[in-house]
């Protein structure tokens, strides 16, 4: 049985789930319902079912939304690694580090990823100043009096959050893709 039908009440070729027309918001039985003639409506627009369900992307734009969300997950897995130490060590007695920065950059790391996820151009800029910021911070750590193994992974976080941050940067195809248009009021 098809679920596209010509709705009793409107007239409108619609496609009907649970018996409900999405035009008008009432519902019919499928024997109440005529045969859609899948033509043009009075105003001149398409069925609603007939409009695609994702929007149409170029090769380009679709390499710069896979590439947006590994420098996402670039810049955003050393400061979940980093604010996890940090927070463990600030638990021992013998080494009390700041626990506020870390947490800080998290945070904003966060909101800067969401907002990019809704194609806020600026979010893009303020993603890579955040990571460039933390990349610093990150190198700087690196001479503390904590060991090698540290040092190390440390000196890792930062040369990921370099790498997420640059490749955000010049993207070319991530600019493709956030050129398709905003998602979301205020972005």
């Amino acid at each position: 049985m098809g679920q596209i039908g010509k709705c009793p009440h409107c007239g409108k070729d619609s496609l009907f789930t649970r018996g409900i027309c999405p035009s008008c918001g009432l519902t019919s039985r499928p024997e109440e319902r005529g045969k859609p003639d899948y033509l043009l409506d009075a105003d001149g627009r398409l069925p609603a079912y007939t409009e695609s369900l994702e929007e149409e992307m170029t090769t380009a734009q679709r390499h710069g939304r896979i590439l947006m969300g590994l420098c996402i997950l670039l810049i955003g897995i050393p400061l979940v690694a980093w604010t996890a130490v940090v927070l463990f060590q600030s638990l021992e007695n013998s080494f009390h580090p700041p626990v506020f920065p870390p947490m800080t950059m998290l945070c904003l790391d966060a909101y800067f990823s969401y907002r990019l996820l809704l194609r806020a151009r600026w979010a893009r800029h303020a993603l890579c100043a955040l990571a460039l910021l933390s990349s610093i911070v990150f190198a700087t750590g690196v001479h503390t009096r904590e060991g090698f193994m540290l040092a190390a992974s440390i000196t890792l976080f930062a040369a990921i959050n370099l790498a997420g941050a640059l490749m955000l940067a010049l993207s070319r195809d991530v600019t493709e893709y956030l050129a398709i248009g905003k998602k979301s009021p205020g972005a």
